[in-house]
């Protein structure tokens, strides 16, 4: 991270996967965010599995991911979405790309 990055100091949750939601928090990541992405625990980004390949790990999830820290958390457990939830709220920036229908998207499972 660049000292005097105009992101520094902004808290990002990126629960994002495929194209446009891990690009827009790659771009806050470079401009010195602190982007923590939640994975799925099994099969985490779908990008992972993707070739090419360098090291075991999908390029584009490597390029899309870098500047971010991450973890793995299975929403479908109360304890899970426990956690989200105060990662969150103490985040300045939420960044979800779920189909509004999907049973594991935000609207169904973050609802304080």
């Amino acid at each position: 991270m660049q000292s005097g990055a105009s992101a520094e100091g902004i808290k990002v949750i990126d629960l994002t996967s495929a194209l446009s939601g891990p690009y827009c928090s790659m771009i806050l990541g470079d401009m010195g965010a602190e982007v923590v992405k939640v994975e799925e625990p099994t099969s985490g980004d779908m990008n992972r599995t993707n070739g090419p390949f360098i090291g075991g790990e999908g390029s584009y999830f490597l390029y899309a991911n870098r500047n971010k820290r991450s973890l793995t958390l299975n929403l479908r457990e109360e304890r899970a979405r426990e956690i989200l939830l105060k990662l969150v709220r103490d985040a300045d920036v939420f960044v979800e790309n779920f189909r509004p229908e999907s049973s594991t998207g935000s609207r169904s499972t973050m609802r304080p």
